[in-house]
Parts: C-alpha cells; structure tokens; sequence
C-alpha cells in the first residue's frame, strides 16, 4: 500500500483525489492546506484523516510514501523543491512551458539528493513472473500525460544452441 500526502485542496486536487481512490494500493493518508476551512471540507469530503498547516510539519510527520503537489503556480516550485529536498517521490504535474525549467531543476535535485545517499545507481526490483498478454484494468481520469519512471527491453545473451535449461529452483543459488 502507497501511503499519500496531497498537497493543495483546490478544484484541480479534488480531481486527483477522485482519480487516486480509484487505483488499488494508493491510500491518501494526508493533506496540506494553510486555508483551515478548505483543509477542513476536502479532508471530510475525501475521508482524509490527517491534516497539516503547512508542508514542514506534514514533512517531520512523515507517515506517507509519496506526495501529489496540486498546488497554485507561485507556491508550486517551493513546495516540491523542499519534498525533494527531504528525500520524497513527488507527482508534480507541470503543464505550462515555463515548467520545463522547473521539471529540469526537481530532476537535478532529486539526481543530486541521490547520488549523495548512494554510492552507485540506485536499485531496481527485479521480479519474475510468467509472461501474458492481457489488459490492465487501470484507468485513471485526468489531464496530462503519463510517462513510465522505467522501462526495460531483455536481450538474449546466449551464444549458441540452447539444449536444455534447468528449473531455477533446481540450479544452485
């Protein structure tokens, strides 16, 4: 389960909140709003339980996995700069072109923020599982656009005629 923090109680987050409940394993466990009457009325509507001032002491609270930053323009920079800048998986939805400059400036921050609590490329989960072809029951409404964090193509890497391949729980580990 993903717990998540939304910042912002506006029209465009309550949008969010629908489309977020709607996907299995996300559970909003939080929001941010300095409007106490707006903070109050989103969390009721949305059955958010815990609510935050400010962003600082959503942050020292710390019981969530990621954070949806739906916040207006001029607040919307500081606010996903200081989660990046604790370390934090943010969805940050940036549709105007001045935001091309801040989506570079939160990927320079988060690769930074990286590379100093890793000494090498950070670890991918690598599962198995046996391969179909079948739709994903996932749709989410929303505007903008979806992009994969990671993707992966498998190379063959075997030289020769394969004969025979062994169990993996046969071979020795």
């Amino acid at each position: 389960m993903t717990r998540l923090l939304i910042i912002g109680t506006g029209s465009m987050a309550a949008t969010h909140a629908k489309a977020f409940r709607k996907i299995k394993g996300i559970e909003i466990v939080a929001a941010v709003e300095t409007n106490a009457g707006r903070l109050a009325t989103f969390a009721k509507e949305h059955r958010i339980a815990n609510r935050f001032a400010d962003l600082d002491a959503a942050i020292a609270w710390g019981e969530f996995d990621a954070a949806a930053n739906v916040t207006p323009d001029p607040v919307h920079h500081p606010t996903t700069m200081k989660l990046v800048a604790a370390g934090l998986l943010v969805a940050a939805g940036i549709v105007v072109v001045v935001g091309i400059v801040w989506a570079v400036r939160y990927y320079r921050a988060a690769s930074a923020k990286n590379a100093a609590a890793h000494s090498g490329p950070p670890a991918v989960p690598v599962i198995e599982g046996k391969v179909v072809q079948k739709d994903v029951p996932i749709y989410v409404d929303g505007l903008g656009t979806v992009q994969a964090f990671n993707t992966v193509t498998v190379h063959v890497r075997v030289d020769g005629e394969l004969i025979t391949c062994e169990p993996a729980s046969v071979l020795p580990m």
